[in-house]
């Protein structure tokens, strides 16, 4: 489904007339995104002008600042990009460009979660800066080392293998949170998912082809290959609506299968 956006942007203290020119611009960049041309962002779900949007130079994070974590977190991954050395940052911070109630790092302390980058440390070794921004506080959510560590790092690790075969991949994550009944951490109660997802897209000689995961948030043994599934299936768990900026048919195809053999194999 197509959807009309509008892309929130931090708000500055700024002469009406610019804030007048910057709306237009928003408006047009974002009719353009799921219309197939202008500032298409393949890696984006829709979203609509009331979801919270902060663009960073590695990725996109829609944040819930209902439960302090993200919605989703969405970017684009190059191949040179997954080459990149920068080190990895040390220490977990508030994210800068939200100005609203965020998760603090002392929530996290003694809950026996990890703080689950969403956007992976190792996506953004290209760039200090991109580095930096992946450790802010709206790109991690309460995860289980188990999984942290096991299958979910297997699959961000095939996303980088991706990146090299094909040039660039487009990558969607986040949390699945049950809407009635919830673990929180923290004072500020930060919601502790019950699973997670992830889709990915990529382009090979055969056209766009895309799978997706979802994984429980804990520490039984859970294998990527039981836990993919087509991205329809991730739609249909999550309620999102992935890659509306592709013509409606490649899309309906894309969605609608998965090969597991091709990202099983893929960097051997």
């Amino acid at each position: 489904m197509a959807a009309q956006t509008v892309r929130i942007v931090e708000q500055r203290l700024v002469p009406a007339l610019l804030i007048s020119v910057l709306l237009l611009v928003s408006s047009c960049l974002s009719s353009g995104r799921n219309s197939g041309s202008g500032n298409i962002r393949l890696e984006e779900p829709a979203f609509s002008s009331s979801d919270n949007i902060i663009e960073h130079s590695g990725y996109t994070v829609c944040y819930n600042d209902r439960l302090l974590i993200p919605n989703w977190v969405a970017w684009e991954l190059t191949s040179e990009e997954s080459e990149g050395r920068f080190p990895r940052s040390q220490g977990f911070e508030a994210d800068p460009e939200w100005r609203g109630m965020q998760a603090d790092d002392r929530d996290y302390r003694g809950s026996g979660w990890t703080r689950g980058h969403m956007a992976p440390a190792g996506d953004m070794k290209w760039s200090e800066q991109a580095m930096l921004e992946s450790f802010y506080l709206t790109n991690v959510c309460p995860q289980d080392a188990g999984l942290n560590d096991g299958s979910w790092n297997w699959v961000e690790k095939k996303c980088r293998d991706l990146a090299r075969a094909y040039g660039k991949v487009w990558i969607c994550c986040g949390p699945i949170v049950n809407p009635d009944s919830h673990e929180t951490i923290g004072t500020g109660g930060v919601a502790v998912p019950e699973s997670f997802f992830k889709v990915i897209l990529y382009k090979s000689s055969e056209g766009y082809q895309a799978i997706g995961f979802v994984f429980r948030n804990s520490s039984d043994s859970q294998s990527a290959g039981k836990s993919c599934m087509s991205v329809d299936e991730v739609e249909r768990k999550t309620g999102l609506d992935f890659f509306p900026s592709l013509k409606d048919d490649v899309e309906d195809r894309v969605e609608a299968d998965f090969d597991w053999n091709a990202l099983a194999s893929c960097g051997r």
